[in-house]
């Protein structure tokens, strides 16, 4: 039978070795969960929250740009976008209640600039 002094010190290195263990998986949680949040913080989101890729992302811009310059209105906003065969299609808003579609061609440009509240404009 060991001394109890001897007893104690095994107890305490053992409950250092595990509080150590516990203390590293803790850590290493919540630096992976932050690293999501500030990784995610300002990527712009598509359907479902999935990150939006790098073509899409160019299409909502190339068409928000030129919905906005066709519009004359700086209040546009992408509400969705979708990757097509001939290219990606784009969902703006435009003001407080216009509804537009765009089409972005993998080439860059835009066509198909259309309202979808007002049919009869452009």
């Amino acid at each position: 039978m060991l001394p109890s002094g001897e007893r104690g010190d095994r107890a305490i290195t053992r409950s250092v070795h595990q509080n150590g263990l516990y203390s590293a998986v803790a850590t290493a949680i919540a630096g992976l969960a932050l690293s999501g949040c500030l990784a995610g913080r300002d990527a712009e989101r598509g359907a479902g929250g999935a990150p939006v890729t790098v073509p899409e992302a160019a299409a909502r811009a190339a068409c928000l740009r030129d919905v906005r310059r066709t519009t004359g209105t700086a209040d546009a906003a992408v509400t969705a976008a979708l990757p097509s065969g001939a290219g990606t299609e784009v969902w703006l808003r435009v003001g407080p209640t216009g509804r537009w579609h765009c089409l972005a061609r993998h080439d860059g440009t835009t066509a198909e600039i259309r309202s979808l509240t007002d049919e009869g404009a452009l």
